[in-house]
């Protein structure tokens, strides 16, 4: 899938791989106008935080914790659960 999102953008794929160090994927795209036709009014301001209160839920804490700390950074209040099962009576109505 990825092979034909990068290859319908015009990309490429590189792979390096060595036996016991693991595997690099390098991914090219084609750069759309020049770097210095980009402005500063291009980039999107960063997302607006609010003050609702979120359910993260993920069998990863890893995942989970980052996710957390990323929304609590924008302002939600956060609550992590990593069992779904736990949370499964939300989505039944």
């Amino acid at each position: 899938m990825v092979y034909d999102i990068v290859k319908g953008h015009q990309g490429d794929i590189r792979v390096q791989s060595e036996p016991g160090k693991g595997t690099r994927f390098t991914l090219y795209f084609p750069m759309h106008g020049k770097a210095e036709q980009v402005k500063k009014a291009d980039v999107p301001p960063p997302a607006a935080g609010g003050d609702e209160r979120l359910l993260v839920v993920d069998d990863e804490t890893a995942i989970a914790k980052f996710l957390k700390i990323s929304l609590e950074k924008l302002g939600y209040s956060v609550a992590v659960e990593e069992n779904g099962a736990r949370v499964s009576f939300f989505l039944e109505f």
